[in-house]
């Protein structure tokens, strides 16, 4: 019984380990790129269709 609580107990430091390893590799080992947000092409107001005065309410 004594065995098998330590082997959970290791083998549950173990899984911990693993999973703060892999998250610190996801968060800082990976490349950034910080420039792929600047490779679309930003919305301008002249690609927005243009409220023409017919559309607008007329106001008495």
């Amino acid at each position: 019984m004594l065995k098998m609580l330590r082997l959970i107990i290791n083998n549950g430091f173990l899984v911990l380990a693993l999973l703060v390893g892999v998250t610190l590799y996801l968060a800082y080992g990976q490349p950034q790129y910080p420039n792929l947000l600047a490779e679309t092409p930003a919305e301008t107001p002249a690609e927005t269709p243009a409220e023409t005065p017919a559309e607008t309410p007329a106001e008495t």
